[in-house]
């Protein structure tokens, strides 16, 4: 095959494939962003789900102590103790 064949396609070719490959870049570069806002969404998400676990267990740790008074206090008047 001859240069004089070659030299009209690559001429041709090569502007669309330099503005197929900037898209690309450009796309990417936002899908990155996306992605860094998506993280930091997810750990402020994160963090109210760790302080509102943190919380629960306090409030059942309480229920749990009320609770085994309650029985303990039962069981002493029944005179079913252990």
């Amino acid at each position: 095959m001859k240069w004089d064949a070659v030299l009209p396609l690559i001429t041709a070719y090569l502007p669309a494939l330099l503005v197929v490959g900037y898209g690309v870049m450009i796309n990417n570069r936002r899908v990155d962003d996306l992605r860094l806002e998506m993280h930091r969404s997810f750990d402020g998400l994160n963090q109210k789900f760790e302080s509102l676990e943190k919380l629960m267990t306090e409030k059942l740790l309480r229920v749990e102590s009320v609770i085994d008074a309650r029985l303990s206090h039962i069981e002493d008047k029944l005179g079913i103790g252990q």
